[in-house]
């Protein structure tokens, strides 16, 4: 496994999405899963972009800390992402919902 925290930090969108594409291409040659953490819906929107293209399974899921400590996971599919944007509503939101 590949962990990876806020890759985006100091990151045109440009390079951001050469160092996606350069790293999914190493995950699939090492047979390796990558986690990467991010507040950033531009690298959500580039790396699903890219994941598509490559025909790379992409899962995305928002964590959300709840006010008595719990954490709550909920998987978001490429699908939901993409009905979610064109409502107008940004998944780093999701806890508003």
């Amino acid at each position: 496994a590949l962990l990876i925290e806020d890759p985006e930090i100091y990151q045109y969108p440009a390079g951001l999405a050469e160092t996606i594409k350069i790293m999914y291409m190493l995950a699939k040659m090492r047979n390796i899963q990558i986690f990467i953490t991010t507040h950033s819906i531009e690298l959500v929107r580039i790396a699903s972009r890219i994941a598509e293209e490559k025909e790379i399974p992409l899962a995305i899921y928002f964590f959300e800390r709840k006010m008595d400590g719990e954490i709550d996971v909920r998987k978001v599919t490429p699908e939901d992402k993409d009905i979610l944007e064109k409502l107008g509503i940004d998944i780093r939101f999701l806890h508003l919902f």
